[in-house]
């Protein structure tokens, strides 16, 4: 059985399924918002002590503050960036073109005017779905987004979703 898929991508949707696969997923983000609200709780404890403190005695607390904003930067920096890279893709005029193709129990094939590019099951290292929308990240950084609305009915948009689900095995 082989799926055809076709369409133009929306925006919004676009952006989000971007923002979605860099997304930091399970116990990371878990672990990043807890350093993020360590880093924060420092942060406006050395703003009181600074506001509280002698001037003589500021200098030392500065340090803690900048620290705490760099910090925060890092580890809030694949939220600013996503942004960023959808911006990018998103102005590549052949993210602007009809997406077509084809998916079967092999993979994924894209088909435009001048080639065909295929990518099997095995090379999707990342899986993220959001209500109506599939997203999928080979390892070398290839994104595929799936929108429902790619699909000619209900059984297509189905019997992907179940190869989806069976066929991509995502790294621990």
């Amino acid at each position: 059985m082989e799926i055809e898929f076709h369409g133009l991508y929306d925006k919004d949707i676009f952006f989000k399924a971007v923002f979605l696969a860099n997304k930091p997923s399970g116990r990371y983000a878990v672990i990043r918002a807890i350093i993020l609200l360590v880093v924060g709780a420092s942060f406006i404890l050395s703003i009181i002590a600074l506001i509280t403190t002698a001037p003589e005695n500021s200098v030392r607390i500065i340090r803690p503050i900048i620290t705490s904003l760099i910090l925060g930067y890092f580890l809030l920096q694949p939220y600013f960036t996503s942004r960023q890279i959808a911006t990018q893709l998103w102005n590549d005029s052949s993210t602007q073109k009809p997406q077509n193709g084809t998916i079967n129990s092999q993979g994924i094939t894209y088909i435009s005017p001048t080639a065909q590019s295929h990518i099997s099951w095995e090379d999707f290292a990342r899986l993220r779905q959001m209500k109506g929308v599939v997203v999928l990240l080979t390892a070398g950084g290839r994104l595929s987004i799936f929108p429902h609305n790619f699909f000619n009915n209900e059984e297509d948009w189905e019997k992907f979703q179940s190869w989806v689900k069976y066929k991509i095995v995502e790294a621990k």
